[in-house]
């Protein structure tokens, strides 16, 4: 487990968009445009965190719920895509599906996306009853899922180099930690920066 000497850099998330846009007017003001509304039956809703845009301009982000479009019902959520088309309207797809808190959990923060166009955020709930810190690969076949680390909450943060920072893993005295994972030869290296509760039980992320 190597040290990171990137450790200041923990405070610097990526630029995240919001799901809507403000256009400036000609005398100064704001419009306000919707680009997509969740629960029609076919999408995901109750959207969970920011949005984050890739290269291209194209909007992701999580929902907290999902629908008879996902996995049916007790659906954990989704991640999504928002594409801006030629007219001016944006597209909603849906790129994974949860399957809910017993099997792969469901998305409680927002995403952060790398220079590869990865996809990341955290899901409460799973297998272990455990958040886990998960990551979406675009491939040949589409979108494919998996979890990097178990135990993690919350907003991650990336330091634009490919570590990611975040609340991670229960700290020396079991009340939570901020912590590093950093792509490694043999997979994702863990390296925890700070361990809370050590001050009898004060500042503590989990009890």
């Amino acid at each position: 487990m190597r040290s990171s000497p990137r450790t200041a850099k923990f405070a610097k998330a990526l630029a995240v968009v919001i799901g809507v846009i403000l256009v400036p007017a000609a005398l100064g003001a704001t419009k306000y445009k919707v680009l997509h509304n969740f629960g029609s039956g076919n999408d995901g809703s109750f959207p969970a965190g920011s949005v984050v845009q890739d290269k291209k301009g194209n909007l992701y982000g999580a929902t907290g719920g999902g629908d008879v479009g996902c996995k049916g019902d007790g659906s954990g959520g989704t991640i999504f895509e928002l594409a801006k088309q030629a007219n001016g309207t944006w597209r909603e797809s849906v790129l994974y599906c949860f399957g809910g808190q017993w099997t792969d959990g469901l998305p409680d923060s927002g995403l952060i996306i790398d220079n590869e166009g990865d996809l990341f955020g955290t899901s409460a709930g799973g297998p272990d009853d455990l958040s886990n810190v998960f990551e979406l690969t675009l491939g040949a076949g589409g979108w494919s899922f998996s979890v990097l680390y178990s135990l993690g909450g919350g907003d991650l943060v990336s330091d634009g180099l490919g570590d990611i920072y975040g609340y991670l893993g229960p700290g020396q005295y079991k009340a939570g930690a901020v912590a590093e994972l950093s792509p490694g030869s043999n997979g994702w290296d863990y390296t925890q920066l700070y361990s809370f509760g050590g001050d009898g039980g004060r500042g503590r992320l989990w009890t």
